[in-house]
């Protein structure tokens, strides 16, 4: 079993709870520990770098984004790809609804708080898919764009 891979199992769940459990007055740390996690994103070619610490490990030759989407140190956890994979997705949708809550709750400007999930969402899903399917083309453009805005992000809050 995979210490890298248990951890990042259980990394989703606890950003998930963090509005249920922790009080009001870590709500900035957990805001810009979010946007931290989107820009560490982007200097691993859209890939997770938990993941890609995983991978570089297991294949120091290994370059970030070429697998993108395989999450080995998951599968090394849970053999069942399909299930990790629905697993990512719930996580990463209750996620998205955790940070709205808790951007609600720090009083953060709604129009903000919209455009950063739209962003969020668009990012993780719809240019992961793009580029893993362009051959890295898409996000060529894309990243340094999202790289900014994720930054303004941190330091806005």
């Amino acid at each position: 079993m995979s210490i890298i891979g248990t951890l990042h199992f259980f990394h989703a769940p606890l950003l998930v709870i963090y509005p249920l459990v922790l009080p009001p007055q870590y709500d900035l740390l957990y805001i810009k520990y979010f946007f931290a996690i989107m820009i560490s994103y982007t200097f691993y070619n859209g890939e997770c770098p938990i993941s890609y610490i995983y991978k570089r490990r297991i294949n120091p030759q290994y370059i970030a984004g070429d697998r993108i989407n395989d999450y080995d140190d998951l599968y090394a956890v849970c053999n069942d790809r399909i299930f990790v994979n629905n697993y990512l997705v719930v996580t990463t949708s209750l996620y998205s609804s955790s940070l709205i809550y808790t951007m609600y709750r720090a009083n953060i400007d709604f129009k903000f708080t919209l455009f950063s999930i739209l962003v969020v969402l668009l990012y993780t899903s719809g240019i992961k898919e793009i580029y893993v399917c362009r051959n890295h083309r898409a996000f060529v453009w894309t990243e340094p764009l999202m790289t900014i805005y994720f930054l303004f992000a941190f330091f806005s809050v």
